[in-house]
């Protein structure tokens, strides 16, 4: 039987319906490659680019020894003769039977065909057929440039697959099942509105013509936040239709043939430009003024860099509607793709987005794999550029906040151009770069009228005329507070544009006196806030304490102080009247004015006691979430006690380790922002517990900025308390940060002062934690023989509290630095105790560390065969961990190339250290370019 390849889901290969283990992820990745363009040649060069951004001197021996390393495994299940040499290359052969992808691409043509050859019932059936043969995510866990875009692309295709086949299923009246998985899809792909669409007809066919209606204003309200646009015409005439009890049954918008979406070969093109609403009105001469300034002929070899240009204006002015319709018309002019950041500049809480998070988001969006991102802010512009560079592409940078946080996004590239916007006039840019300022003002003349026209109709905005006019008065001409308006008026065809200017003018648009037009849109925002319950009302207002991005429905819950499903039904609740938005399942948010008119009116309407213990609340919640899912990361980890947790809080579920790497990995920003927050509102027990809670996490992850900054303000709050045994803590903590950032001088210092205090309390515990960390950061300093000296202080200290842990650790740090200076029988003795002291315990980890510790000293000794049975063990106790550690696996299957090197085996050497830089994906480790020379060198 020959070998089946599957993509559509984790990479597998299977020979007789058994699945084949594939090497690392190098291997996987060739491997993916070549499957993407299956019976054709692929050139070594385009495998080296598949694996490397940088490749080695010895990337094409590398890439030659993988295929090697495949074909042995084929060939040794039946498949021989499967990966082919050709002239500069390398060919898979395959039959379609045995590729997914050939047989889902083979039965989406096929329905496709049939629904355009009206028979819905076998397009649907071709569809389904296509769609099972899904398996997750395509080449789920493998993230190379190439693989990554090709991913991309065949989700795409999936989810457009999964729009025809329902629309087909509901031509032909099919509608078993579906309401429940629309439902699911189009709350997981809030902005496709097909999707949205097919649920509301299979609801109005239900009976459940209210529903349907919903969705529409769910869907209308999630554009409109997140986007700033209204629904397409096919998904409002739908809702036109069901009003009406006159629902259509053909399809919103039917695929064909050119639709298909290429997944093979060619650089990621993205298309990230937001939808544009249909109901733009005048801005002539700006759009004129933008044309000149971001023409210049874009890629031609006479423009010396890439072309910039500012709008700015106050908020609600229509910035980023103008700069979105701009980039919509020339779109074409920018054939290599469009970009856009949103970058939260101006906010009631200055939560802006840093260079660093919005490079990141860029180099995401251009296929650079995660893992080849530097952490260094520079180095990532450099990579930015350098992607850009020689493509023709538009860059939208929204909402920015000042000079400094833009000009890394700037592309220097001259195809390129940027568009920025941003209350702030941005002058430095405009001295220094060369950006051409445009400064938009409120709409004037009959562009008001005109826009009001379009979105409510011309028939009903003639018939009140007289009321128009009284709105665009109230409204002072901010686009912002028109479409509001036109909103309102668009949810109630029947009702009287004269009772709504009415309304108007018996409230008042507060402000307009002394020339500000904000009071004025706090104003249309009270408007949806007064049709609130009580408590959606109180809701609202507390969600402008937290000072985090986002929320969980557990966050509100807790700081709300009631059940995850009463808060459910309030965040609906919001949700619907468009003064919060959920931008991901679960997770919600709203846009600054509407978080600063939350804060108005809970500083009028909530007494400050009240305001505090919503605060408490919601940071008892993140407290006691991060703390289970710290000990359920490392269950070994030095713990502090908290009190038990407050009654009415809805904790986070973290059951196991993943779940609660995950868990931080959502949370992470809104964790860090709290842990400042706190600090702020002077809560200083709860700053200090939620930074050391956040430790391990941010360790693991490599988030090593954020360590320091949030174990600086630990320290601040631990000062304050005057609880020197939590300074001490602190002040470990924060060394540890340093010491992971190279900064060893302060590392050593807050580790003095830590000796200190603990000596002062005369905690042994502590001055043995103390001295362990002063060994390790010695040992990175190759200073051994004092690491040595501190590791014995502690071990003495450990031993004689009974911290069994704690003394094998100490063991092990003082064996390896005996190994690091040749003492290897001295390394043995104290390392095979702390061996037996972990086992004992049951710590795998630490295992693991000392079984290496054993082998580098067997290793010394010439026990070549004993170091190798070593390092086997102890790789094994680390890849069946849970959050396994892959910089410490990279540093066992080095020293376990070293062991077969010695031993005279250059293949297992070999192969040892091509799965060591495989573990880490090639990521800039010092360590990786010591293993790549010993490959140079074998």
């Amino acid at each position: 039987m020959p070998l089946e390849f599957l993509v559509l889901g984790p990479l597998e290969v299977r020979a007789r319906g058994r699945s084949v283990a594939i090497g690392g992820r190098r291997q996987q990745t060739i491997l993916a490659t070549l499957l993407l363009r299956a019976n054709t040649t692929v050139p070594t060069t385009e495998l080296v680019a598949s694996v490397w951004d940088d490749p080695p001197e010895t990337a094409r021996r590398q890439v030659h020894t993988a295929v090697s390393l495949l074909r042995r495994t084929f060939t040794g299940h039946g498949g021989a003769g499967v990966i082919r040499s050709e002239s500069g290359g390398y060919r898979l052969c395959v039959e379609d039977h045995q590729l997914d992808l050939r047989r889902f691409e083979a039965l989406l043509a096929e329905g496709r065909r049939l629904a355009g050859g009206n028979a819905p019932a076998d397009a649907a059936r071709s569809l389904r057929a296509a769609l099972s043969l899904w398996r997750g995510t395509a080449f789920a866990g493998l993230d190379g440039d190439a693989v990554a875009r090709a991913a991309e692309r065949l989700d795409e295709l999936r989810l457009t697959a999964l729009e025809q086949c329902v629309e087909c299923e509901l031509e032909c009246g099919i509608d078993h099942g579906l309401i429940a998985e629309l439902t699911g899809l189009v709350a997981g792909y809030p902005l496709r509105e097909r999707l949205a669409a097919a649920l509301m007809l299979a609801l109005y066919r239900a009976g459940r013509q209210a529903d349907a209606l919903a969705v529409y204003r769910q869907v209308a309200s999630t554009l409109a936040e997140e986007l700033g646009v209204d629904p397409g015409a096919e998904l409002r005439h739908r809702y036109e239709a069901i009003l009406r009890s006159e629902p259509p049954t053909e399809a919103v918008a039917k695929a064909d043939d050119t639709d298909a979406v290429t997944v093979t070969g060619g650089a990621v093109r993205p298309a990230q430009l937001p939808a544009v609403t249909r109901h733009f009105v005048g801005r002539t001469d700006q759009l004129h003024r933008l044309d000149a300034a971001l023409h210049q002929d874009a890629g031609s070899a006479t423009a010396a860099t890439a072309a910039i240009a500012v709008i700015s204006g106050t908020a609600g002015v229509g910035k980023t509607t103008l700069a979105l319709h701009w980039a919509h018309r020339a779109a074409e002019r920018f054939p290599d793709g469009q970009l856009y950041v949103q970058l939260r500049g101006f906010g009631p809480l200055g939560l802006a987005a840093e260079p660093a998070e919005a490079i990141r988001n860029l180099l995401d969006a251009l296929g650079v794999a995660p893992h080849r991102v530097p952490t260094d802010l520079d180095a990532q512009a450099a990579l930015y550029r350098s992607t850009l560079a020689g493509r023709r592409m538009l860059i939208l940078l929204d909402n920015a906040r000042d000079e400094e946080q833009v000009r890394p996004l700037l592309p220097s590239s001259p195809g390129c151009a940027a568009l920025i916007t941003s209350r702030d006039p941005l002058l430095g840019l405009v001295a220094a770069e060369g950006a051409a300022p445009l400064s938009l003002d409120l709409m004037s003349g009959d562009e008001p009228r005109e826009l009001l026209a379009r979105r409510l109709g011309r028939d009903r905005t003639a018939r009140e005329a007289a009321a128009v006019d009284d709105i665009v008065a109230r409204c002072a001409g901010l686009p912002l507070a028109l479409a509001i308006v036109a909103a309102r008026a668009a949810s109630y065809p029947d009702a009287s544009l004269t009772a709504l200017a009415r309304e108007l003018r018996d409230t008042g648009l507060d402000g307009l006196d002394d020339g500000t037009v904000a009071p004025g849109v706090r104003q249309v925002f009270s408007w949806s806030y007064r049709t609130l319950t009580a408590d959606a009302k109180r809701l609202f207002r507390l969600l402008s304490v937290p000072a985090g991005p986002d929320i969980s429905l557990a966050a509100a819950a807790s700081l709300a102080g009631t059940t995850a499903a009463h808060a459910r039904q309030l965040l609906g609740e919001l949700t619907r009247t468009q003064l919060v938005t959920q931008r991901t399942p679960g997770r919600y948010a709203f846009h600054d004015l509407l978080r600063a008119f939350a804060a108005e009116l809970a500083d009028a309407d909530d007494p400050a006691d009240d305001r505090r213990a919503a605060l408490r609340r919601l940071l008892d919640h993140y407290l006691y979430s991060a703390h289970a899912a710290a000990r359920a990361v490392n269950p070994h980890r030095d713990r502090i006690t908290l009190p038990p947790a407050p009654a009415g809080l809805d904790l986070a579920r973290v059951d196991t380790a993943d779940d609660a790497l995950a868990w931080f990995t959502a949370e992470h920003r809104v964790l860090v922002a709290a842990v400042e927050q706190a600090n702020r509102s002077r809560l200083d027990a709860h700053t200090w517990q939620l930074a050391w809670t956040l430790t391990e996490y941010l360790q693991r992850l490599g988030h090593r900025v954020d360590r320091v900054t949030t174990q600086a303000v630990a320290l601040d709050a631990a000062e304050r308390l005057g609880d020197v045994a939590t300074q001490a803590r602190v002040r470990r903590s924060i060394a540890l940060a340093f010491q992971e950032l190279g900064r060893f001088p302060d590392a050593h210092r807050h580790l003095r002062h830590a000796m200190s205090l603990y000596a002062d309390l005369g905690d042994q515990v502590g001055l043995a934690s103390v001295h362990n960390n002063l060994a390790m950061s010695l040992q990175q300093q190759g200073e051994h023989r004092a690491a040595i000296e501190h590791a014995g202080l502690a071990a003495h200290a450990y031993e004689s509290t009974g911290h069994r842990i704690g003394y094998a650790h100490a063991l092990n740090l003082a064996g390896w630095s005996h190994a690091q200076l040749g003492e290897y029988e001295q390394a043995l003795a104290g390392c095979r105790k702390a061996l037996a002291i972990a086992e004992e315990v049951g710590d795998p980890h630490s295992q693991a560390g000392t079984l290496d510790s054993i082998g580098v000293a067997h290793n010394g000794l010439g026990d070549h065969r004993e170091a190798a049975a070593c390092f086997h063990r102890a790789l094994h106790l680390c890849r069946t961990a849970e959050a396994r550690n892959r910089s410490f696996e990279f540093a066992l299957l080095d020293h376990l190339g070293d062991a077969h090197r010695a031993m005279g085996d250059p293949d297992a050497a070999r192969l040892a250290w091509q799965q060591a830089l495989d573990s880490i994906e090639e990521s800039d480790l010092p360590e990786a370019g010591d293993v790549r020379a010993k490959l140079r060198a074998l």
